[in-house]
């Protein structure tokens, strides 16, 4: 069982009412995701805490990109350069919505207009692309016997429950809970991250607490 302190302690960012809303949602739920460990808790605490930083208010992907950036970053604006000098922050604003929408469009299981937009990182495990929405939907679904699909779960992202619950049922789907130390649970949300190390220090403070 997590407490509101330990939370506090990670997330020292969030409000009061963000702390005991994460800590309420993850305690009614841990059993029915595979969080018998107390590694288990831990290291995913320590995941989230790499994904989202000190503030447990939800987050949605951030493209705000300079037209150099988009092109060393994105297939799509690699093929078409004067895109990127069009959508990225140059001498305007980003259009974020239209990066999102070519960056990701007919990728990630994303088929209609505006999916990349729709499907961009959301939630605290920072979930991309129509196909994990609807593989996490479905998990969700069959897991708390509730109806979820992918743009209902998106409708949800912009709040704890629904940012958390994406990521416990993440953590379910993707067996991280056969990880035996940090390093295997990594390399399970983002296997080419630079930040193994930044990640395991997390976790070695989170488990102190």
């Amino acid at each position: 069982m997590l407490t509101e302190d330990k939370i506090a302690h990670i997330f020292r960012r969030s409000d009061p009412h963000e702390v005991e809303i994460f800590t309420l949602t993850f305690n009614k739920y841990a059993k029915l995701f595979k969080f018998d460990t107390s590694f288990q808790v831990n290291a995913f605490l320590a995941e989230l805490n790499e994904e989202v930083g000190l503030s447990l208010s939800p987050k949605r992907e951030n493209l705000n990109y300079s037209c150099k950036a988009l092109k060393a970053l994105f297939g799509y604006y690699k093929r078409n350069p004067k895109q990127a000098n069009k959508d990225g922050r140059c001498q305007n604003k980003a259009n974020q919505r239209a990066i999102a929408n070519n960056a990701y469009g007919n990728r990630l299981g994303n088929k209609k207009s505006n999916d990349g937009w729709l499907f961009r990182g959301a939630g605290y495990i920072q979930l991309t692309g129509r196909s994990n929405f609807t593989q996490i939907a479905k998990t969700l679904s069959r897991t708390l016997q509730m109806e979820f699909t992918a743009e209902s779960l998106a409708a949800e992202m912009h709040t704890i429950e629904g940012a958390l619950l994406s990521a416990m049922a993440f953590y379910y789907t993707h067996k991280m809970y056969k990880a035996k130390n940090i390093n295997q649970m990594t390399k399970i949300v983002n296997s080419k991250t630079p930040t193994y190390k930044q990640r395991k220090k997390h976790y070695l403070y989170i488990a102190s607490l």
